[in-house]
């Protein structure tokens, strides 16, 4: 729940991530980017509610925390886990028509 004045922040009131923002997965593994949003201004639900929106029975977006993998700090990242390769983390984003590498890339989940 955001109150207008408040700044959004990864953590809820009780310091646990907001439902549905995914914090672990597998070191090693592969997610597919398809965008990346600052958590200063856009709030955990927002977020959530865009990665609904995209991808296909396939490939399901979710949406990480980046303070939990190493990524650039205190953004959601909606991404489709995953993938085994940085291969195979671009074939999803073929699979779903993104040509664009600057809005379709593969990162790499660090331990």
């Amino acid at each position: 729940i955001s109150v207008p004045g408040d700044t959004p922040s990864a953590e809820a009131p009780d310091g646990t991530v907001p439902e549905g923002v995914v914090t672990e997965l597998p070191a090693g593994s592969f997610v597919t980017v398809l965008r990346s949003l600052p958590q200063g201004s856009v709030s955990a639900e927002d977020a959530l509610a865009q990665a609904a929106g995209m991808g296909n029975e396939q490939h399901r977006p979710v949406v990480l925390d980046s303070n939990s993998f190493g990524f650039t700090a205190n953004y959601w990242v909606i991404a489709v886990p995953g993938a085994d390769s940085s291969q195979a983390a671009v074939a999803v984003c073929e699979a779903l028509g993104i040509g664009d590498r600057n809005q379709c890339y593969p990162r790499q989940v660090r331990g």
